[in-house]
């Protein structure tokens, strides 16, 4: 797979859509027709850009995406039309940029961006430009597993029409190619995904995650377009499509295979609601594991609570067919970090890195503008207002595969 990478320098709106040189202009009415096409419920949008540096808040996140689009087939197979060339051929991506999508609604909890401040040292999204489409319901009589489609369309379809302004530059190319075995130890990835229905969601391929078995995917496939997240809860732990395309692990895998290990892919899965669904699953990867020949594994999350029983479970599992374990997790281990960090424990877990304390408190600065709403936290702040708060409505802050300015001291 080739990837071509254009660095947006400046974003302006105007009349008609183009990418020269670093400068992406966005026509609003082209956006917003790309991004409604196929929707089934009645919206408006606000569009705005915000840059690092300015006093902006930006609340209601729901999604971040990184602008993609393939010649030839869907940047984003089972969301957006064209054939499924997932991992092969050439795909487009705008570098610098991100789209983010703000909605309110029932259901969806608080996430919050600070493009300065105390704030903007907790998300990496206040280094870049954002794109922001916030949405507006005019139809509430829509079903939520509607709504929910809905909201995961328009912003993949987005996402593929800026990356498509610039689809006859070339900046940069870089080839990606699925790791190829040697003598070196053999790592896979048990990559965790949070589904649980209507929007709190995760599909591969199109497909919701809900019922998914232990499924394998190659690097390429991941950082492709293959995993969209519709996942709106617990902004600061959870990874938005962008976090997927550029997953951190993923990543480190591609560029140190052959050099420091044989990087085997990744064995996705849903975290179950059920115990004995956590054992099946956890059980499944092993095995998936064992068929690869993996003498380590590295493993993350996304979410808290009941799914830090399927990390535990998994590790164990693995740790007991001889297979070396990681663990990336984050904590909720109270505003002091003194309370218990998971839910689950166990002695076989021997290497574990931190992403963060979830109830962490910081004092936000005011900003002067905000985008996505006038009020936070069900009206309790006004948007723009200085306030503490916990991590946990900080948008990505101690996100579960690492992305974040999180560090950890070596024990």
């Amino acid at each position: 797979m080739i990837l071509i990478q254009n660095t947006v320098k400046r974003v302006t709106f105007g009349d008609n859509s183009s990418y020269q040189n670093g400068l992406l202009t966005v026509s609003k009415e082209e956006l917003s027709a790309a991004a409604l096409k196929n929707t089934d419920g009645k919206y408006a949008f606000d569009i705005d850009v915000c840059c690092p540096g300015e006093k902006t808040r930006i609340v209601h996140i729901t999604d971040a995406i990184k602008p993609s689009y393939k010649p030839d087939a869907a940047a984003f197979p089972g969301w957006t039309e064209g054939e499924n060339k997932c991992g092969q051929g050439e795909t487009v991506q705008l570098e610098n940029l991100c789209l983010l999508q703000t909605f309110a609604y029932p259901g969806i909890q608080e996430g919050i961006v600070d493009m300065s401040g105390e704030g903007a040292k907790y998300s990496l999204f206040s280094k870049k430009i954002n794109l922001v489409m916030s949405v507006k319901l005019l139809d509430t009589a829509i079903e939520k597993p509607v709504l929910a489609k809905d909201l995961v369309r328009m912003q993949t379809q987005a996402a593929e029409y800026l990356a498509s302004i610039a689809k006859d530059a070339c900046e940069k190319k870089i080839e990606i190619n699925n790791p190829q075995p040697s003598s070196l130890p053999r790592v896979g990835y048990a990559y965790f995904v949070q589904a649980q229905g209507p929007l709190r969601n995760v599909f591969m391929y199109g497909k919701e995650c809900v019922n998914m078995k232990a499924t394998y995917l190659s690097p390429a496939e991941i950082i492709d377009g293959a995993l969209v997240s519709g996942n709106y809860i617990i902004a600061c732990q959870k990874n938005p499509t962008i976090y997927h395309q550029e997953n951190p692990v993923i990543r480190y895998g591609i560029a140190n295979s052959g050099k420091e290990m044989d990087f085997v892919g990744a064995i996705c899965a849903t975290e179950s609601n059920l115990l004995d669904g956590k054992r099946e699953s956890a059980a499944s990867i092993t095995q998936k594991a064992l068929e690869l020949h993996c003498d380590g594994m590295i493993i993350t999350q996304e979410g808290g609570g009941h799914a830090d029983v399927d990390l535990i479970f998994t590790n164990d599992a693995l740790t007991d067919a001889g297979i070396r374990t990681v663990v990336i997790a984050n904590e909720i281990a109270g505003p002091d970090g003194i309370l218990p960090p998971l839910v689950s424990f166990s002695s076989k877990v021997d290497a574990t890195i931190s992403t963060g304390n979830n109830d962490q408190v910081i004092e936000l600065d005011a900003m002067d503008k905000s985008i996505g709403g006038d009020a936070i936290s069900n009206g309790a702040h006004n948007a723009t207002d200085s306030f503490k708060t916990p991590l946990g409505i900080m948008y990505t802050a101690t996100n579960q595969l690492g992305v974040s300015n999180m560090t950890t001291k070596a024990y």
